[in-house]
């Protein structure tokens, strides 16, 4: 059995006493590149921007880069890889590029405002571009909005906007508070600070706004836990995501890391007490809103918190709930249950139940999972499910506590039957305690070639083997709107319009026949595994 009492000060103490502040140093004018593709040709508008070579090898997973401190004028950059142009007819043309692209990301900011432009620009042009930041380079202050702007576009029965960014552990996603920059020959006029005033609070009303952004699945572009993070760091500082709170918390995937883990009590008692960290609705709270008394408080201040909360006496006149923790396998599935998180008064307690596939016995330290993308690493692929179940208190008088709920698998099946039943999900991040720092998380080896396989090991049927002889990201994009084009779908994407057109199209919501269908499933199935955009 586990000693949970004194262990979340052992689990979160490193982190408590350090905070991670620094300041951007100075660097050159951004520049974005259009960087060397696989084959794929490269639209001839954007030749101005096309490099012959890779800056670095961990380039070869980027399809652009922008590298420098963002400046007024950065815009037209962006206007030129999407060929942008004023037209006396049509008020304005665009030529488009292409849909999966990776824009990779190295810049300590600069100006706000023009990165909010941009972040708008890509917005209306339905751009899909998945941002990273790679190992070792830095995305701060202002390049932070693009970062977080990232998406991967989505064109089939609907179309569909998720949020699709990433780090890798060393690199440097940094955030604070905008600044006012009026130089240093004051006193300045009255109209001067007022005219700069306005202008700071508009930009913050920009600030405000992306913030509420949603993508289809209704995941925020920019958390509120972000948002904090920047309005309260002020400007000479720093807030780096450089731990595995602050990425659950902000919601940035993290890739190029192997997740490895011991198939023991101490994984489940991790996950419960990340979720429970989470605060994001699965545990109930008996009195008030919620177990923080603030609940945006940064990371180490959160982490105090819940140290105190768990580890507070909680013995209510012989009144006893149980603090087990189990794990058992079961049918290829990773069963535990964690006992007695607290929910509010001495009524019940709460136990969390956990279920995730491993074809591992417990005890063994395996390898969860790869995550080499966004999709991995992100809320694309959610492998760790968690129900929370109430635990009535028991006393010297009561009965004996259930059977089901002494087995994790039993637990699991009870309650999934019954209709308080919630299950939440969440990315593989969670197995590690939140206090972990990024850079020493378990590291996948690079790869030579680009990051993104070209090929699926799962075969598709395809009407046209002579349009399509191979099974890539670009053919199964082709098979998968071939098939709503025959079924009537219209078109809104410039790509889609282009490669079938919308003549004689009538609809946005095909209705596709039960063969159809399979195929869709499989065809998105490939895609998944081949992590395209």
């Amino acid at each position: 059995m586990i000693n949970r009492h004194g262990i979340f000060g052992q689990l979160f103490a490193p982190l408590i006493c350090v905070m991670t502040l620094g300041g951007a140093a100075p660097a050159l004018a951004a520049d974005l590149y259009v960087l060397p593709t696989d084959g794929r040709p490269l639209p001839d508008h954007v030749a101005p921007l096309t490099l012959d070579t890779h800056p670095e090898p961990k380039h070869k997973a980027c399809d652009l880069l922008f590298d420098g401190q963002i400046e007024d004028g950065d815009l037209d950059q962006f206007k030129t890889l999407f060929g942008y142009q004023d037209h006396p007819e049509y008020g304005t043309i665009y030529d488009g590029f292409n849909d999966d692209a990776v824009l990779c990301l190295s810049s300590p900011g600069g100006d706000l405002n023009e990165a909010l432009a941009i972040v708008d620009f890509l917005e209306t042009m339905d751009s899909g571009l998945e941002t990273r930041v790679l190992s070792g380079d830095t995305c701060a202050s202002a390049c932070t909005m693009l970062f977080l702007a990232g998406n991967y576009y989505f064109e089939g029965e609907s179309i569909d906007r998720i949020v699709s960014r990433s780090i890798e552990p060393t690199a440097r996603l940094g955030f604070h508070a905008p600044r006012i920059v009026m130089g240093n020959d004051g006193p300045f006029p009255k109209e001067q600070v007022e005219n700069a005033y306005a202008r700071a609070v508009r930009i913050a009303a920009k600030v405000f706004d992306f913030s509420h952004r949603r993508d289809t699945d209704g995941q925020a572009f920019m958390t509120p836990y972000l948002f904090t993070r920047m309005l309260e760091t002020p400007p000479q500082d720093m807030y780096y995501i450089d731990t595995v709170g602050d990425a659950l918390l902000g919601d940035v995937a993290v890739t190029g890391v192997e997740v490895r883990a011991t198939l023991d009590r101490q994984l489940i008692h991790t996950i419960c007490s990340n979720a429970f960290i989470l605060d994001d609705g699965l545990f109930d709270w008996a009195f008030g809103s919620g177990w923080k008394r603030h609940p945006l408080a940064p990371l180490p201040e959160i982490l105090r918190e819940f140290i105190d909360l768990m580890e507070a006496p909680r013995d209510y006149e012989q009144i006893r709930y149980s603090q087990d923790v189990l794990i058992e396998t079961q049918d290829n599935l990773i069963y535990g249950v964690a006992k007695g998180f607290p929910g509010g008064g001495p009524y019940y307690a709460q136990d969390c139940l956990v279920r995730f596939d491993s074809y591992d016995e417990v005890g063994k330290t395996v390898t969860l999972a790869n995550l080499r993308n966004a999709w991995d690493a992100g809320r694309n692929t959610l492998p760790v499910e968690i129900m929370v179940a109430p635990q009535y208190p028991q006393s010297d008088h009561s009965e004996p506590a259930p059977k089901h709920t002494n087995s994790p698998h039993a637990y699991w099946q009870h309650h999934a039957s019954t209709e308080e039943a919630r299950l939440h999900s969440y990315p593989w991040l969670i197995t590690y305690s939140m206090a972990v720092w990024l850079k020493d998380l378990p590291r996948l080896a690079p790869r030579d070639a680009e990051t993104r396989p070209r090929t699926a090991s799962i075969p598709i049927q395809t009407t046209t083997p002579a349009a399509v002889p191979e099974t890539t990201c670009d053919s199964l994009w082709f098979q998968r709107n071939l098939i709503f084009h025959r079924n009537g779908y219209c078109f809104g994407g410039k790509r889609g319009q282009e490669v079938f057109g919308n003549e004689g199209c009538h609809t946005k919501s095909p209705q596709l026949s039960a063969g159809e269908t399979a195929q869709m499933n499989q065809i998105k199935s490939a895609e998944k595994e081949l992590g395209c955009r």
